[in-house]
């Protein structure tokens, strides 16, 4: 059994994982690994063949830096042999079926960042505790799940239905089902 933060599967039947991590541990690329692979692996039930087998897309938040040799915020891993060929990086990759994304909030700064929709939400996740309102630099189609205040943002505005599917408030104060709460 793994406890994550959030688990939910789209309409393809891919499962998300997504954790917040305030603190680095010294095991935690361990952890991350683990995790994902009791995710992907709980799906084989006995009997099932491999090819049923959906997409894992493990996302974690990460509060502090855990991979101090990069200066990159984001990481995207997948399984893929990685080799110089005459001069040029190959790659090949094994399976799309699990993917690793860490976001490590600690490296990122607005500076003279686009507001892209990777930054935009960067933006979101490392400052939003400290505003009274949200900056009109967000104002973009991927961040409309977000209130235009940030009154009550520590509450949590997202709505959980009986069947356990996650619902975002929009603006004319219905909830759109957007997150299916995983089988």
């Amino acid at each position: 059994l793994t406890i994550v933060d959030i688990k939910a599967h789209d309409e393809n039947g891919v499962t998300y994982q997504i954790e917040m991590q305030l603190v680095i541990t010294a095991a935690l690329t361990e952890r991350i690994l683990y995790t994902a692979a009791d995710l992907y692996a709980e799906q084989l039930k006995e009997g099932k063949p491999y090819t049923s087998l959906k997409p894992l897309v493990s996302i974690w938040i990460l509060l502090n830096k855990l991979l101090h040799d990069s200066p990159h915020v984001h990481h995207c891993f997948q399984m893929q042999d990685v080799r110089l060929q005459e001069g040029n990086l190959e790659r090949v990759l094994l399976s799309k079926g699990m993917t690793i994304h860490t976001l490590e909030l600690a490296k990122w700064s607005l500076g003279n960042q686009p507001y892209d929709d990777e930054n935009r939400w960067l933006y979101f996740l490392k400052d939003a505790k400290s505003w009274t309102e949200l900056p009109t630099e967000l104002n973009s189609p991927i961040m409309n799940p977000l209130p235009t205040t940030t009154e009550g943002i520590g509450e949590f505005p997202w709505k959980c239905n009986d069947q356990g599917d996650l619902s975002v408030p929009s603006e004319d104060g219905n909830h759109a089902y957007i997150l299916r709460k995983a089988a």
